[in-house]
């Protein structure tokens, strides 16, 4: 999860998508367990900028895609 703080934007879209890819993969209880912990930390943490929190956010609406 360390696209969330990179500089480059180009890698915190592409840290995004396979967010995306590993929520398909692993399902309801990872993106519970283990996802959404990390994303609420880095959020609250993150003292960089506005667009390290809109990548949370990002990440959150597509890994929300796969919860049933």
């Amino acid at each position: 999860m360390g696209y969330l703080s990179n500089t480059a934007a180009s890698v915190r879209k592409m840290g995004i998508n396979k967010s995306e890819e590993l929520a398909s993969a692993f399902k309801e209880d990872w993106i519970i367990t283990d996802f959404i912990p990390i994303i609420i930390n880095a959020y609250n943490i993150d003292k960089k900028g506005y667009n390290y929190r809109i990548s949370c956010l990002n990440s959150l609406g597509i890994v929300m895609k796969h919860m049933t």
